[in-house]
């Protein structure tokens, strides 16, 4: 660029200005004193430097500004040569000027392949057409120039069209107008937008359809979207709820504000919520029992914009795992029948033979024998009252529950089934009273079948089962122990799971169920097993 005709042509008049103003100077310096007959020696000298003076100013005054204009242009050339951006320069409909991003960008090897062709070539029709308007001079008030990127289709050399956006601004070349098309490949950023649209609607219909129900809210609180199953559900409509207060919605219950307050707080501090089980009420004031869980919304720097929360309606899922519970609890009863009709019958056996003997016993034997026989019938009332507090339905309120106590009454259930099956079974209570919070027939419910399981794990030679608890810092343990065969680590980690078992004859449902009971009561339960040494499976408890 820096030696086309137009650059040389005033390179040239530069020069010729250098020469002009000195010699100009002198010829009117000597002009005037030869018309007023001042001419002497003094002032041929003093004429002579002044004019060379003058000279030399004018012409290091213009080298340097040739010199300065020319590391501009060639600052200019370099950043046009290496600039990543595709620039043309058309003139006339043809292209004069193409920078080595521009060819890359159509798919040409060398400038002849790209100079003198046809703008309206490279540029989709709809674009030439839009450059065809800018005719007028660039310095001109018609001059149209866009800041503005355009939308256009750009037709490589290979046939392949893309995407880019164009930028056309005045430009003079050798005197002419000029274009100037900065342009820009967008194929990929279209591509990703489209997919992003197409992401976003197929998003809008899964919050919209989904059968759960969906509400997203911002950092303070306010309501910004439901989906259609949070009307129906809440019986509300979202014309009417769109901007309120999460708590100025008639959904959460008066009572359960402190909770909700606690749930969001826990969210704003970067944990999730999964699964948490609490109620829910309609406009109307019906109580509605969901499985809530909520998540936070963040933008690409990771700052949290607000959350979303998701409730499914749990009422049907609830008396299913009522009966399975009420199903399970029957089969222990019935599991427990063999060794409690055998631990019955033992005292029956001595009180009807005592009956037998009493006509022909003393008074002394008599008093004796009546002692016997009441301390058996009292043994007789304590199985079975045992056995009917397991059976009876269970209330939904949680009461404190001392923890010896609970498992006592767990040793004098499953006691005569472990004599009965040659087991020792052990009781260990904690050193301090410990209290925890629950429902302690659906406690037993689960220390009675882990027990049990210990009990089938047994081999011949090592028969002892261990029932521990104990509490600390806050916390109660309650752990399971036998010296059975143990469980391999591939089964170990699938334990728990809905009818899954490592028992011939087992349905896999009961320590799924006792899991299910243990978390509700916001537990743990966790295995640990060696094989050929036996198996612990520990609970933990928050402490009252």
């Amino acid at each position: 660029m820096r030696d086309n005709p137009g650059w040389l042509r005033r390179r040239r008049l530069v020069w010729l200005y250098a020469v002009i103003v000195p010699l100009w100077v002198i010829l009117t310096d000597y002009g005037y004193e030869s018309w007023t007959h001042r001419i002497n020696f003094e002032f041929i000298v003093f004429s002579s430097v002044r004019s060379f003076i003058l000279y030399a100013l004018t012409v290091w005054s213009l080298h340097d500004l040739i010199r300065r204009l020319q590391r501009a242009e060639r600052r200019y050339e370099t950043f046009v040569q290496t600039s990543p951006q595709a620039l043309f320069v058309e003139s006339n409909d043809r292209v004069v000027y193409a920078n080595p991003a521009a060819l890359n960008l159509v798919g040409a090897k060398r400038n002849s392949e790209v100079l003198a062709n046809s703008i309206f070539h490279l540029l989709a029709p709809i674009t030439a057409l839009e450059l065809a308007s800018t005719r007028e001079s660039p310095y001109s008030e018609e001059f149209e120039s866009s800041n503005l990127p355009m939308d256009a289709k750009l037709i490589r050399l290979d046939g392949k069209i893309l995407d880019v956006e164009v930028i056309v601004t005045p430009l003079e070349v050798d005197g002419r107008c000029a274009r100037q098309i900065l342009c820009t490949d967008v194929t990929e950023k279209r591509r990703m937008e489209h997919d992003l649209m197409t992401a976003v609607t197929e998003l809008e219909a899964f919050i919209e359809y989904n059968t759960d129900a969906i509400g997203i809210y911002t950092m303070s609180g306010h309501l910004t979207k439901i989906n259609a199953r949070f009307e129906t559900l809440f019986s509300i409509s979202r014309r009417d709820w769109i901007g309120r207060h999460i708590f100025e919605i008639p959904c959460i219950p008066e009572e359960l504000h402190i909770e909700a307050r606690e749930l969001i707080d826990s969210l704003s501090q970067g944990q999730i919520i999964t699964e948490h089980r609490t109620v829910r009420q309609t406009t109307r004031g019906t109580q509605v029992p969901v499985s809530l869980s909520m998540f936070p919304i963040r933008n690409d720097v990771g700052d949290m914009l607000g959350w979303s929360e998701v409730m499914r309606e749990i009422s049907a899922e609830m008396e299913a795992e009522q009966r399975l519970l009420e199903s399970e609890k029957l089969a222990a009863v019935g599991q427990l029948a063999a060794g409690v009709a055998h631990e019955i019958r033992n005292p029956l056996t001595a009180v009807r033979g005592f009956l037998q003997i009493l006509p022909s016993s003393s008074p002394e034997k008599l008093t004796q024998y009546v002692g016997i026989m009441a301390d058996e019938l009292e043994r007789i009332t304590t199985i079975v009252a045992e056995m009917l507090a397991l059976a009876k339905p269970q209330g939904e309120q949680f009461t404190p529950v001392d923890v010896s106590n609970l498992l006592n009454h767990v040793f004098s259930v499953l006691e005569p089934e472990a004599r009965m099956r040659d087991v020792v079974l052990e009781v260990l209570n904690p050193g301090t009273p410990a209290t925890m919070m629950g429902q302690e027939n659906r406690l037993k419910q689960v220390l009675i079948n882990l027990v049990r399981n210990s009990m089938d794990a047994l081999d011949e030679e090592r028969r002892l089962v261990t029932l521990e608890a104990k509490a600390d810092n806050g916390t109660v343990y309650i752990m399971i122990r036998d010296t059975g065969i143990g469980i391999p680590k591939e089964q170990l980690r699938r334990l728990g799971e809905p009818f899954y078992t490592t028992k011939d004859h087992g349905t896999g449902l009961g320590l799924h169920v006792c899991r299910q009971i243990v978390e509700q009561h916001q537990g743990t339960m966790e295995f640990e097993s060696i094989v050929g040494r036996g198996t612990t499976v520990c609970l933990t408890f928050p402490q009252r």
